[in-house]
């Protein structure tokens, strides 16, 4: 079984509760649980791997800021892009990189801390997600992570709508193929 922990910096027992949870899955006759902390900083006692989550991991580096807009931080999308696939994992841990379609949490918090992605556009997505592939592919990564299947509240959805149909799903689909990933 995986097991994803955001923030697991944030668990003051976190290597208490591994322990526990990996001791109970043994005892069901699992081999354990494979936790994997997301945008982890340092390694951490209990987890396996680390999850680069896009956008989040990468749109408070440099040069992702455009400006502002009536209060709401515009973030440049291939910018934020560059900066996934410039990210290296130093850490002992295994290091799974993921990437995202697009990403506006306004919905969510208006134009006082909302944030939202300009030049998103899906020949964009196609190229940077092609090179987020090979990355993965270069890390021995059995796992290619894409937020999110329906997060329709953050504008980052891979699910078909009326306005691209199912193209992101057949960039994702032929991509995989084409490098022999599986899906």
């Amino acid at each position: 079984p995986i097991f994803l922990i955001y923030r697991p910096d944030d668990l003051i027992e976190l290597s208490a509760m591994t322990d526990l949870w990996n001791n109970l899955a043994v005892s069901d006759g699992f081999a354990g649980v494979y936790f994997i902390g997301v945008n982890m900083n340092s390694s951490i006692h209990g987890i396996n791997a680390v999850l680069y989550h896009a956008p989040n991991c990468a749109y408070y580096k440099k040069n992702t800021t455009v400006g502002y807009y009536n209060g709401v931080m515009v973030k440049d999308y291939e910018t934020v892009w560059k900066n996934i696939l410039a990210l290296n994992h130093n850490g002992n841990q295994k290091a799974y990189y993921g990437g995202f379609v697009d990403f506006d949490n306004t919905p969510r918090y208006g134009n006082i801390h909302g944030m939202c992605m300009i030049n998103n556009q899906i020949d964009v997505f196609e190229k940077y997600f092609g090179q987020l592939v090979l990355k993965n592919q270069q890390a021995h990564n059995e796992i290619l992570w894409i937020n999110a299947w329906n997060e329709w509240g953050e504008g980052n959805y891979l699910e078909p709508d009326q306005q691209v149909g199912c193209d992101y799903l057949k960039i994702v689909n032929d991509l995989c193929k084409k490098v022999k990933m599986k899906l």
